[in-house]
């Protein structure tokens, strides 16, 4: 693990404005590049100390250096004023590295910035604007060392690097840097920094076989001995260096544009000009080109991946960030959802999604969930591919609901739903779907038995009796305005528990239920009526004969049970005797013909001596009349002989016999003259 620390250098660090001294020869060589050129020609001076040129108009140097023209090749290049950039260490605070700009910018490549760190015994060459030394040695203490001259040139030197990863703080600045330690003929030409090289260029080799050499420093302190003579070098002098890998994402964006930065800043896989089609020149400031859909930098198709990372860009020059093949890629709304690819249309989880459609999203699955003839957003039920349902609570044929009570949901089962958008469930053109009680039963539509599906014509059933729309009991109402029916399922309009309404003849006149003038209406709770006497279920003449049973009903409707045609049921006292029809014992039965036959009429019709059944107040009752007044004849309706005859009985056989044919057929006549029903002989 690399050891970072601080180094405290207040004692030991000389002029922090140090420059280059060598120690090959007489020490004024070196001032032209070297065979192997790291970039020699892009140091130049700023104000008696150093700067580097890095390209397209910009230069590094120690922040200490400060801001002005810097002469390159012998040419003065102006600062651009507002230019300057001090850099922020990571640590907190500025570090001492600068850049600004220089206009006209020399005509010189772009200098490699190196971006890692360098390694412990990495060769270095270090060009700076150092002093000039004297010949020969400078002797002090035990030790020989280089004494400086008068003079600066600009001067290239080699040297090791025997630290890395260090922070030095100088004049309230920390930076992070590596060193070299000056060892008299340790490297060919040994150099140390000395006076007039702060910002001075120090090139190191990338890594790996054939490396090449890269800028991987800027001078900005050196170190000398405790008690060291003023303007020498010795061993042991240390050359302190800016590491500009740990500054690199700070000093690229600013001294490299896009297109000379050595990356591959829009990702296409190309990096910097030529080789990347977004950039026209190395100077271009950005390797996207607004021309290029696939390398413009923004997200042309909106699917989340612009340019390379969009799988529609087969390459930088791709006319179309759009992959034609590609359902979520295509700029196509293949669904049909007003929505097209990913990530507007929510079927499309990716770009590589093969479909807009999604299985999770009823109004994006390409299936028509409600069964309404519409799918998806030709359903009226979606309102969005998101919507969690075809059917909307706010559509009554497209709701999912059975709105009314029929057993059949929306459009297209329920037949009052003519479409998904109709407003309601039920059809003014279905009688068993209307909402209307059309037989009026009590049920409306679905509810009513009569109704078998909502398409039936009527509420009514040939089937039930309560429901068929026929007065079937004859009693003048139907179905449900028949008492009889307790309902449209009921199999009979009759009830037993209505005796006007039954089916049968409760008062015995040979008339049913409302058929029976009793009976005005079913809920009559009589067949009788009180104010028919021929059907009041009374015996109103007191003759034993109730309504019909009398004979003095000719129908139902008859005012009275007497009749006039009857002596014994006209509700008079005929024959004066203080006694009406059955009341006057003349009268054996209703239809008998007079109230006053032979054993009632007050006379003693057969001369013996004897009137009537009761003696008719006179005298001894008739022994013929037998109790009875209601008999026709005083004499018996049998003929017989005498005892007082029996003795003559041979002689008078032929005259007996004569006599009685003639005695019978006598009694023969008077009976059917006057007729006596019930009569007893």
């Amino acid at each position: 693990m690399r050891l970072l620390w601080m180094i405290l250098l207040a004692v030991l660090l000389a002029d922090p404005a140090a420059g280059v001294l060598i120690d090959s020869g007489d020490g004024g060589g070196n001032t032209s590049p070297p065979t192997d050129d790291p970039g020699f020609a892009h140091v130049g001076r700023r104000g008696g100390l150093t700067a580097v040129y890095v390209g397209n108009g910009w230069v590094l140097s120690a922040a200490h250096v400060g801001f002005g023209a810097v002469a390159i090749g012998g040419v003065s290049h102006p600062a651009v004023a507002g230019s300057r950039v001090i850099f922020d260490h990571p640590g907190g605070g500025d570090a001492d590295l600068q850049a600004f700009r220089i206009d006209p910018a020399p005509p010189l490549p772009l200098l490699p910035i190196r971006a890692s760190v360098p390694s412990l015994g990495d060769e270095v060459i270090l060009v700076g604007n150092g002093r000039n030394r004297e010949e020969g040695w400078l002797k002090w203490q035990r030790l020989f060392g280089r004494a400086w001259a008068s003079g600066s040139s600009l001067r290239w030197g080699t040297n090791r690097i025997d630290l890395v990863g260090v922070d030095v703080q100088v004049g309230g600045r920390v930076t992070r840097s590596f060193r070299t330690e000056y060892r008299q003929n340790d490297s060919e030409h040994e150099a140390q920094g000395v006076t007039g090289d702060s910002g001075g260029a120090v090139f190191a080799r990338s890594a790996g076989e054939g490396g090449v050499w890269e800028l991987a420093g800027v001078i900005f302190a050196a170190t000398s001995l405790p008690s060291q003579p003023a303007e020498s070098t010795f061993d042991g002098n240390e050359t302190y260096i800016v590491d500009l890998s740990h500054y690199l994402d700070q000093i690229v964006p600013v001294v490299r544009p896009a297109c000379t930065n050595g990356l591959d800043d829009d990702g296409d896989g190309l990096a910097d000009h030529p080789l990347d089609p977004g950039c026209d020149a190395p100077e271009d400031v950005s390797e996207w080109a607004p021309e290029l859909p696939c390398d413009d930098g923004l997200d042309g198709d909106q699917d989340g991946m612009p340019d390379a990372t969009d799988p529609g860009c087969e390459g930088p020059s791709d006319p179309d960030e759009r992959g034609p093949g590609r359902a979520c890629d295509d700029g196509l709304d293949q669904d049909g959802d007003g929505l097209a690819d990913t990530p507007q249309d929510p079927g499309c989880s990716d770009v590589d999604d093969p479909s807009e459609r999604s299985a999770e999203l009823p109004c994006d699955d390409g299936v028509d969930d409600d069964g309404d003839g519409r799918v998806d957003q030709e359903d009226p039920g979606c309102l969005s591919p998101l919507d969690p349902s075809e059917q909307q609570g706010g559509l009554v044929c497209d709701d999912g609901l059975d709105e009314d009570g029929d057993a059949l949901e929306d459009y297209p089962e329920d037949p009052g739903c003519s479409d998904p958008l109709d407003p309601s469930e039920r059809s003014d053109a279905l009688v068993c779907d209307d909402g209307l009680d059309n037989d009026g039963d009590g049920a409306v539509d679905m509810a009513d038995p009569g109704c078998v599906v909502p398409q039936d014509y009527s509420e009514t059933s040939p089937f039930l009796a309560c429901d068929d729309g026929l007065d079937n009991d004859g009693d003048g109402t139907i179905d449900a305005a028949d008492p009889g029916c307790s309902g449209p399922v009921d199999g009979d309009e009759r009830s037993a528990a209505l005796v006007c309404d039954d089916g049968e003849d409760n008062d015995g006149d040979g008339l049913v239920d409302t058929g029976d003038p009793g009976c005005p209406v079913p809920e009559e709770t009589s067949e009788s009526s009180p104010d028919l006497a021929c059907d009041d279920g009374q015996d109103n003449d007191g003759d034993g004969r109730i309504d019909g049973a009398d004979p003095g009903c000719d129908w139902l409707l008859d005012a009275s049970e007497s009749t006039p045609e009857q002596p014994c049921d006209d509700g008079l006292d005929n024959d004066g005797d203080g006694l009406v029809d059955l009341d006057d014992p003349g009268c054996d039965a209703p239809g008998y013909g007079v109230e006053d036959p032979a054993c009632d009429d007050g006379r003693d019709n057969d001369g013996d001596g004897f009137a009537d059944w009761d003696g008719a107040g006179v005298g001894a009752p008739d022994p013929q009349c037998g109790g009875q007044g209601s008999r026709a004849a005083e004499t018996p309706t049998v003929c017989g002989i005498g005892f007082e005859l029996a003795a003559l009985l041979p002689l008078l056989g032929w005259l007996r016999r004569r006599l009685r044919g003639d005695r019978c057929r006598r009694v023969a006549r008077a009976a059917i003259l006057v007729p006596t029903p019930g009569a007893r002989g």
